[in-house]
């Protein structure tokens, strides 16, 4: 005789499977946008400094550190000023050593004189006198104190100019725009001059998507996304939705919001300024 076996599947699995596929991923839906890459982080490099620019060593496309020097303006000027600074400090110190030497014989002379008045000795105007001369040392030795204070000040602030003439990069990137030659001369009287632009590490790069008002309510923080670019045709590139930004902005009639993709750039393939087509996949609550 024949005997059928029957397994007792679980209650989970056989709710499953009563739920057809096309329900499962009921939820699940796309929004099309397109958007343009940018880097991650964009600085504009200028000149505190004016002067002729004597060297310039960073160029397109050139891979910074933070702190290389990429350009050098003639220090020559504020190596000078540096300098007679220097020499203003010493000045100042050394007036203030000869004033606190004459602080300390006058100060003698007026405790001096004090015990001889009191004998009689020596008359009171004779006191006075030596108590005056006390005050007006105690006066110039605070005066030259003073001065050595400005006189420092005025020397850190000379070689912070001097520091200026070394055209920094203040990130670890690349250089996407230069501006400058040797040879040019840089004004910096009225507004600081724009001499590169740099962006941090392009291996990291991001896509700003503009969604659609009807669409930008389902996607979030965390939604995976695919888009390509023309210069590849056909291949795709992964992202992950980062920051959905509030400022909605007026196109064809329609309010569109940029949705910020975070994107892996190991290759460096994509550029910035090429423009994506989007795809964002996400799933309604």
């Amino acid at each position: 005789m024949m005997q059928i076996c029957v397994r007792k599947l679980p209650a989970a699995v056989l709710v499953l499977a009563l739920i057809p596929p096309a329900a499962v991923a009921a939820n699940a839906r796309t929004v099309v946008a397109t958007g343009t890459l940018e880097p991650v982080a964009t600085v504009t490099v200028g000149s505190y400094v004016s002067g002729i620019v004597q060297d310039v060593s960073c160029d397109f496309e050139t891979a910074v550190t933070k702190g290389q020097v990429c350009a050098k303006i003639d220090p020559r000027p504020y190596q000078s000023a540096v300098e007679l600074r220097r020499a203003a400090v010493a000045t100042a110190n050394a007036q203030l050593a000869l004033h606190a030497a004459a602080l300390t014989y006058s100060k003698a002379t007026h405790d001096r004189n004090l015990t001889l008045v009191q004998r009689g000795v020596v008359s009171k105007d004779g006191f006075e006198n030596a108590q005056s001369n006390y005050q007006q040392m105690r006066s110039q030795v605070d005066l030259d104190g003073a001065t050595v204070g400005q006189r420092q000040a005025e020397l850190e602030t000379a070689e912070l100019n001097l520091s200026y003439t070394d055209i920094v990069a203040p990130l670890d990137g690349i250089v996407l725009t230069r501006k400058v030659a040797a040879g040019e001369t840089v004004a910096a009287s009225l507004q600081s001059p724009v001499l590169f632009v740099m962006a941090s590490d392009l291996k990291r790069i991001r896509l700003i998507a503009r969604v659609s008002e009807s669409e930008i309510g389902s996607v979030k923080a965390g939604d995976a996304a695919t888009f390509t670019v023309k210069a590849y045709g056909q291949k795709t590139f992964t992202g992950k939705v980062v920051q959905i930004r509030s400022n909605g902005v007026v196109a064809d009639n329609d309010v569109r919001f940029d949705a910020v993709l975070d994107v892996d750039n190991p290759d460096l393939l994509l550029k910035p300024g090429m423009t994506g087509a989007v795809r964002i996949t996400t799933r309604e609550n």
